[in-house]
């Protein structure tokens, strides 16, 4: 999926040097990750995380755990939801 980027000019004097966008991206990277996870969740157990349609379904969700990455920005770490069957 390619998508137009539409970013105005003066966000680029936020930057200081390479460090700050890369530091930049790297969280941004952390974060989609982060929430294609969130919405893999949503999916696969087929109910919104609160949702009374999820009560006594057998595969509630169960938190999260961390998991250290690595990219080629570097290491990140991501929350990797879970259910109770342990499956996503």
């Amino acid at each position: 999926m390619k998508k137009k980027l539409d970013i105005p000019k003066d966000f680029w004097k936020d930057f200081k040097d390479r460090k700050d966008f890369d530091d930049f991206f790297s969280e941004l990277f952390k974060e989609g990750i982060n929430q294609m996870l969130k919405a893999e969740m949503t999916d696969h157990p087929g109910y919104e995380k609160y949702s009374k349609e999820g009560d006594n379904s057998g595969n509630s969700r169960n938190g999260d755990y961390t998991k250290t990455l690595k990219t080629n920005l570097g290491e990140i770490t991501v929350n990797v939801p879970r259910d109770r069957r342990r499956r996503v």
